[in-house]
């Protein structure tokens, strides 16, 4: 069920923007086949989420709540977002770090951080609190 969800979402998302599946592919670096898939049955790999999320400008908890809850999956994004969360805190550190580092950069590093700690919440709260 939560793999419906992910393929609607996904062909939602595609109309808003007016994206076809030749672009998708190319922005997540997969083959148009691929993206035909993940249209029609939502089994879209962990690692291209975070991909959509930026393409589409839509937090990863949208994309995750389509998971459903006891889905191994659901515990293998919990791990993923936290190295998220890290790698986008070390970025955050070493652009902060450098002499002149444009606002636009910091903001959009600030907007990456923010999504990606949403995102650990959406998944922490729908686990429960579990780890």
């Amino acid at each position: 069920m939560g793999q419906e969800i992910l393929a609607q979402r996904l062909r939602d998302q595609m109309a808003r923007k007016g994206a076809k599946p030749p672009e998708i592919a190319a922005w997540c670096g997969v083959k148009r086949p691929a993206v035909y898939s993940w249209m029609k049955h939502g089994c879209i790999a962990k690692k291209h989420l975070p991909k959509l999320s930026i393409y589409f400008g839509v937090n990863l908890a949208y994309w995750l709540g389509a998971l459903e809850e006891g889905d191994d999956t659901v515990r293998e994004w919990q791990k993923e977002v936290e190295r998220l969360v890290s790698d986008l805190h070390f970025i955050a550190y070493q652009l902060g770090l450098l002499e002149g580092a444009s606002d636009p950069d910091m903001a959009e590093v600030q907007r990456f951080q923010n999504q990606a700690i949403d995102a650990r919440a959406a998944l922490l709260a729908h686990l429960g609190g579990r780890n």
